[in-house]
């Protein structure tokens, strides 16, 4: 008997159940212009798991940064067209983000709704300044766009290379690295001193990676 009715319920639950290996590509962009705000155009699906019908967690992959509301509008999206589900979990990445080394923003409906941006807005960007690097050669400029959102400045003063860290909330640190390479290709810089050497790689995408002796730690964006 219980294993009929076991059976009964399986049935129900794949009936009711929401599919989650739905493909992004065949959302249709809606009418209305405050739902057009989450056509497949500004992301994609990476991943879309459940277990049971207690959690949902899916991985997004979005095209730009977006908006606070534009953020919320997505979110909505993606949690109304599975509600089968107790919690739903939804983590944002940004094009060349490694998946699972920090996000740049969740969506968690635990079950209400809590929305998290840990990396730069679209308007944060535009404001970022390097006013405080005068007579410097600058390299080039990274932003970390998880959870220790910071603008990384690698720059070259008085033949010393240098990183200037700023984070979100004004705060910023300076300190020296090290070429590894002593060519002029230099896309390797290391941090002295450090206790698990730290090192700054340039990746040939032109992002750069920050790794130490447990391998990638985060992937910084290249502006």
């Amino acid at each position: 008997m219980f294993a009929r009715l076991k059976l009964l319920m399986a049935v129900v639950f794949a009936l009711t159940a929401c599919d989650t290996k739905t493909n992004p590509d065949e959302y249709k962009i809606p009418n209305d212009n405050e739902e057009a705000l989450v056509s497949s155009d500004k992301y994609k699906i990476l991943s879309d798991d459940s277990l049971g019908n207690i959690k949902r967690s899916v991985d997004v992959l979005l095209k730009e940064r977006i908006t606070e509301n534009e953020l919320k509008a997505i979110a909505q999206k993606i949690h109304g067209d599975c509600t089968t589900y107790e919690r739903t979990f939804i983590v944002y990445y940004l094009p060349g983000m490694k998946i699972g080394a920090g996000a740049w923003a969740t969506t968690h409906f635990d079950p209400n709704l809590k929305v998290q941006i840990f990396g730069f807005l679209p308007d944060e960007v535009e404001a970022v300044a390097m006013d405080s690097l005068e007579s410097t050669s600058v390299i080039g400029v990274w932003l970390d766009e998880s959870v220790g959102a910071a603008k990384y400045i690698l720059f070259l003063r008085d033949e010393k290379y240098f990183i200037d860290r700023e984070f979100k909330d004004g705060s910023r640190k300076k300190f020296e690295v090290t070429p590894a390479d002593i060519s002029e290709d230099k896309s390797k810089f290391l941090v002295p001193n450090s206790n698990y050497n730290e090192y700054y790689q340039i990746l040939p995408n032109g992002n750069m990676g920050i790794f130490d002796d447990d391998g990638l730690i985060v992937v910084l964006i290249r502006q």
